[in-house]
């Protein structure tokens, strides 16, 4: 019996985000945070679908995508005024991705920093970019332009370079050679920092 290779099955992950999610920019960065899930450098994700978009046949089809690469998603109706959607959380196992849920949940219910860095740490993020979150509001305009460079990470200044290497190289690197559309995608954004 015929089976897709890892690599195809990628690239069909990479296919159904971009028919299935509301713009390019969101599919890519969805695709760019499943990638750091399957690379181990993220521990999980959270994602969204417009909830006009999808019906059970492409949940089901997004589901079997992502077992057939040994991770697990949970599925989550939202409304926020008029907009429906579709929130989805993606993890290696059950437990943890009910456990990336229940985060989720606690920080819709509170402003609390700690529940805020909690879900930094588990999704694998430096101390330094959880200690930059959940003090948002002390940044110079200067720094602010800084961290704005950076798409998934707000890194600190004294180790920028040395993070940005750690966590967000080598997503970009499996991208380049597995996410064609992807790579495309987030490299066209010139505001954004990218490999050299």
């Amino acid at each position: 019996m015929f089976s897709l290779s890892r690599d195809q099955k990628i690239r069909s992950l990479e296919r159904f985000l971009f028919k299935n999610t509301l713009n390019e920019k969101a599919a890519a960065e969805n695709m760019t945070h499943i990638i750091g899930v399957l690379i181990g450098v993220k521990k999980g994700m959270e994602g969204d679908f417009a909830a006009e978009n999808v019906d059970s046949r492409v949940l089901k089809r997004f589901e079997k995508l992502l077992t057939s690469l040994g991770l697990v998603v949970i599925f989550e109706r939202n409304n926020l005024g008029d907009f429906s959607y579709l929130r989805y959380f993606v993890s290696t196992s059950d437990k943890r991705v009910h456990e990336l849920q229940d985060l989720f949940l606690k920080s819709n219910c509170s402003n609390d920093p700690a529940i805020h860095a909690e879900i930094g740490r588990f999704l694998g993020y430096p101390e330094t970019a959880i200690y930059n979150f959940t003090h948002y509001d002390k940044f110079t305009d200067e720094r602010q332009e800084r961290l704005d460079r950076n798409r998934f990470y707000a890194h600190s200044a004294a180790h920028e370079a040395e993070e940005f290497e750690a966590y967000e190289v080598p997503i970009y690197k499996y991208i380049v050679k597995h996410c064609p559309k992807t790579a495309k995608v987030l490299k066209s954004e010139s505001s954004k920092r990218w490999l050299d």
